[in-house]
C-alpha cells in the first residue's frame, strides 16, 4: 500500500544569528502483517533520516519529531526504533510504564490500557483479543518531552483522546442473521452490519448490482478506531 510522510519545518529563533529548525512529521506506516519485515522498517528508516537530517534549506535541523499510526502489530516491533540506521526516541518510554491493573476473568479494564499506553483495539466492531499500542512518538534530537495540561488521561508523558468519542454521521447498514454456538448448542442471532460510502461502491462494482438490504440512515459511530495522542516538545 502506498505511504507518504508529511513534513514541515518550524523556524526556532534564539540568541545564535544562524537558522535553526525543529522537523516536524507525521505518518501512517505499512499497515499488513507482511509489513513487519518487508516495509515499515524501510519506511521509518527514512523518517529517521528526515528528522535526523543536517540541513534544510539552509538552516540547521536541531530536532525532528514524527507522530503517528506506526502499526506496531508484533511485539517486536517495539524495538524497531532502537535499531541501526534508525536509532530514535520513544516518547512513552521517557518516564517508566505504569503497573497494569490485576483484573480478575471476565471484569472489563475500566482504564482502556492506560498501562500500556495502548491506542487500538477498543472501538471498533468486532473488537479484536489483543489490545496494542499502535500510535507512537518518536524523536530525535535537542528536544524534550513534557505532557500537554489539561488531558485527563495520561500515558507516560502522552496523553490519549477521544477515548469513547461518538458521532452522528450517514451509514449504510445490512441486516442479516448469523448461526453462533453458545455452549453445546448452535443457536441464530441478529446481526447489522455498517458500511461506508466507499464499500458500498466497490460491493456495486463486485456485483454488478445494489444490494436491496442495503438501507441508509443516521447512526452514532466512533470517531476513529483508534485514541488520539497528544504530546508536548520543548526545544533545548
Amino acid at each position: 500500500m502506498g505511504r507518504d510522510a508529511l513534513v514541515v519545518d518550524v523556524a526556532v529563533r534564539d540568541r545564535d544569528p544562524a537558522t535553526k529548525v525543529l522537523r516536524l512529521c507525521t505518518t501512517h506506516l505499512e499497515s499488513l502483517w507482511e509489513g513487519r519485515e518487508r516495509y515499515r522498517p524501510t519506511q521509518l528508516r527514512s523518517i529517521a533520516d528526515l528528522l535526523k537530517g543536517a540541513s534544510s534549506l539552509g538552516s540547521k535541523i536541531i530536532g525532528g519529531i514524527v507522530g503517528g499510526d506506526m502499526n506496531a502489530i508484533d511485539r517486536a516491533e517495539h524495538e524497531l526504533h532502537r535499531t541501526n540506521g534508525i536509532d530514535l526516541k520513544d516518547a512513552w518510554e521517557d518516564v517508566p510504564a505504569l503497573e497494569a491493573p490485576q483484573l480478575k476473568r471476565g471484569r472489563k479494564d475500566l482504564t482502556y490500557g492506560r498501562a500500556k499506553g495502548n491506542t487500538w483495539g477498543y472501538q471498533s466492531r468486532n473488537a479484536p483479543r489483543e489490545r496494542k499500542r499502535l500510535d507512537k512518538f518518536l524523536y530525535a534530537g535537542s528536544i524534550e518531552t513534557v505532557a500537554v495540561e489539561g488531558i485527563g488521561d495520561l500515558s507516560g508523558k502522552i496523553g490519549r483522546i477521544g477515548i469513547g468519542l461518538e458521532v452522528e454521521a450517514m451509514v449504510w447498514e445490512r441486516h442479516g442473521e448469523r448461526v453462533c454456538k453458545k455452549g453445546k448448542k448452535y443457536v441464530t442471532e441478529s446481526v447489522t452490519e455498517i458500511l461506508s460510502d466507499r464499500s458500498v461502491e466497490r460491493l456495486k462494482e463486485w456485483t454488478g448490482c445494489h444490494d436491496p438490504k442495503l438501507v441508509r440512515g443516521k447512526r452514532k459511530v466512533w470517531a476513529s478506531d483508534h485514541f488520539g495522542i497528544v504530546l508536548g516538545i520543548k526545544v533545548l
